[in-house]
């Protein structure tokens, strides 16, 4: 291939050349900027589950705030593997992965299959697409060792948008601190819909004196916005 440069002006020629030819310092730091950062990965915490299993969470934060990050991961180890998942952090978001795994088999975590995506205008886009409210809500104990601990509440969808996925974890807390946690994932989630939702914990359970209820949607990704009925 050929590299052709057109000039006007001795003047403005020596200026292109001087631009193109002197080594820059510069450049490199500059693409690296460029590229996002790493996601910053807590130590999982460890909560008794149901049955055999543990209950998993791990705090992510996502330091870029026109990036998302999308990936798999996993609580497991090396001799017996937990259930795929997978995950997703907003641009400058922080939040919770949770999971579950035979006990004793997630003490390491495992992000795999990351991958990046730039985001323009997301603050507008947060706005016009991240408009839920929870009502009604109420925790329950167990009555008695046969009965589960619920949670209740309801959650509307204020958006413009229907989405095919919202998931939603909740956080069970004893004097501040996380005791339990669960995650269920809402399915056809209809824009202006009030839902119900129940989370059951059937476990014994400290005593429990509040509770976080957090909304989950990846609406950046465009196959989990469901279009309007009759559009094509």
């Amino acid at each position: 291939w050929q590299l052709v440069f057109y000039f006007i002006g001795f003047g403005q020629e020596r200026q292109w050349l001087n631009l193109i030819l002197t080594p820059d310092q510069n450049i490199s730091v500059d693409l690296e900027n460029l590229k996002p950062q790493p996601i910053q990965i807590s130590n999982p915490e460890i909560f008794k589950g149901a049955g055999e299993r543990d209950d998993f969470l791990v705090s992510v934060i996502n330091p870029n705030k026109d990036w998302l990050s999308t990936f798999d991961y996993e609580f497991a180890d090396s001799a017996a593997g937990g259930l795929i998942a997978k995950g997703f952090v907003l641009p400058g978001e922080e939040k919770y992965l949770f999971g579950s795994a035979i006990s004793g088999a997630g003490s390491a975590f495992q992000i795999s299959n990351q991958k990046w995506q730039k985001i323009q205008n997301y603050e507008t886009l947060y706005n016009n697409h991240f408009r839920f409210s929870i009502e009604d809500d109420e925790f329950i104990p167990a009555a008695s060792l046969s009965e589960p601990g619920r949670l209740s509440f309801k959650l509307t969808n204020h958006s413009a948008y229907n989405y095919w996925e919202v998931g939603v974890l909740a956080l069970l807390l004893g004097g501040g601190n996380v005791e339990a946690a669960n995650r269920i994932v809402l399915n056809d989630f209809k824009s202006g819909e009030t839902r119900p939702v129940e989370i059951n914990w059937n476990m014994n359970l400290p005593l429990i004196n509040s509770f976080e209820i957090i909304p989950e949607v990846n609406f950046l990704d465009e196959n989990n916005i469901k279009k309007p009925e009759g559009d094509d």
